[in-house]
């Protein structure tokens, strides 16, 4: 599966967004609603020789993105994976993938009965040390 387009929500280091760059993707959005975040993800983003890209302060429970994305990857906390549940797949173009992080394994199965709701396919689960993470795509 080809994914040109990448969006980091709740970017933090920038890591995944490096991740997407490395892999090929052509165009990468990264966004976190700290401004410290942003700060360390673009310092990342220079050391590791990707001038071009910056990290952007936003908060998508504030401000809607109209772009669509092949990946969405959020590494935020429960309460906000469900309350931006919506949001983030909006995010999604058709057949795009929505990895999900930042999930304490005790509320696994709350964030599963809440995105059980949306147009979306659980592909897969991990559990390590306390936290979880899912992967879903699009139908």
């Amino acid at each position: 599966t080809k994914l040109d387009t990448f969006l980091d929500v709740g970017t933090g280091s920038g890591i995944l967004t490096l991740v997407a760059l490395v892999h090929g993707a052509k165009h990468v959005k990264a966004i976190d609603i700290s401004a410290d975040a942003v700060k360390a993800a673009n310092t990342n983003f220079k050391r590791n020789g990707f001038h071009k890209i910056k990290a952007q302060r936003m908060d998508i429970a504030k401000q809607f993105m109209r772009e669509k994305f092949d990946f969405v990857a959020a590494n935020l906390i429960t309460d906000d994976l469900l309350k931006l549940k919506k949001r983030l797949r909006s995010c999604l173009k058709k057949q795009g993938y929505l990895a999900l992080s930042g999930i304490s394994s005790n509320n696994l199965p709350l964030l599963k009965a809440h995105f059980k709701e949306l147009p979306l396919r659980c592909l897969k689960m991990e559990q390590k040390e306390g936290w979880s993470a899912v992967l879903y795509k699009h139908r």
